[in-house]
């Protein structure tokens, strides 16, 4: 992440994201992008690791 995010209960934070594809250049992708799953369009294989709090209490 390029800056700090604020915490919401119940709203997913990307943490990291991986991105596949055949070809030979190597594109740079940020967690921002995320939120434009647009820009995954022409990949192989996109894959996010994400978060989400909550203020349930897991058993």
């Amino acid at each position: 992440m390029k800056e700090a995010q604020k915490i919401e209960l119940g709203k997913e934070i990307p943490v990291a994201i991986l991105v596949y594809d055949n070809g030979n250049s190597m594109n740079s992708y940020t967690t921002e992008d995320y939120f434009e799953p647009e820009k995954f369009k022409d990949m192989d294989l996109v894959e996010a690791v994400t978060l989400e709090f909550s203020d349930q209490e897991i058993n």
